[in-house]
């Protein structure tokens, strides 16, 4: 009996388990910021490619009424959510000598700058900035908490020492403002 249920709860849940990922931006009334979902349900995880993140935010920004609040801030959620994020974010620390050397092994609030800085460099950031050209915002920089750090050889792209560790994930945030 209680097989029978599991195979019928199973086969009730199936379809979600099929479910294309529809990545999507949920406006916050009242307030300056928007959020980046992945999925329209919370319970669905969905890689989002550079670009989808691309296409998403192009469609939304251009069905936006003029009206609307003006935007301060974009939230992405988890950088693991975008694998182009996270793979930038391992390979490049293990290109900076600093990483290995001491921020590595430092405070949260260091690990989180050092991923923010890694982020707003002007090459990752024109990435970034990428769908919101043409229109009247531009990405200025990124906010970061609660960064994740891992095994290099299960986050980079490059060859790593055995032992070393790289940030792969955060929270992280769009800072947006008027295009001049």
């Amino acid at each position: 009996m209680k097989s029978a249920w599991l195979l019928m709860l199973c086969l009730v849940g199936a379809p979600s388990i099929a479910q294309v990922c529809t990545p999507s931006i949920e406006e916050h009334s009242a307030s300056r910021s928007a959020t980046f979902r992945p999925h329209s349900s919370v319970f669905e995880a969905c890689d989002v490619s550079e670009k989808a993140y691309r296409q998403v935010i192009r469609n939304w920004l251009q069905t936006r009424p003029s009206s609307s609040t003006s935007l301060s801030s974009l939230s992405l959620g988890r950088a693991e959510a975008f694998p182009w994020i996270s793979r930038y974010l391992a390979d490049a620390a293990l290109q900076r000598p600093e990483w290995g050397r001491s921020i590595s092994r430092g405070s949260p609030g260091e690990h989180n700058s050092f991923v923010a800085d890694l982020l707003s460099e002007p090459t990752f950031l024109k990435r970034l900035d990428e769908p919101f050209d043409g229109t009247t915002y531009t990405v200025v920089g990124v906010s970061v908490e609660k960064v994740l750090i891992g095994k290099a050889r299960e986050h980079a792209s490059a060859v790593a020492p055995p032992a070393a560790r790289v940030p792969f994930d955060a929270q992280l945030w769009l800072r947006v403002a008027p295009r001049k």
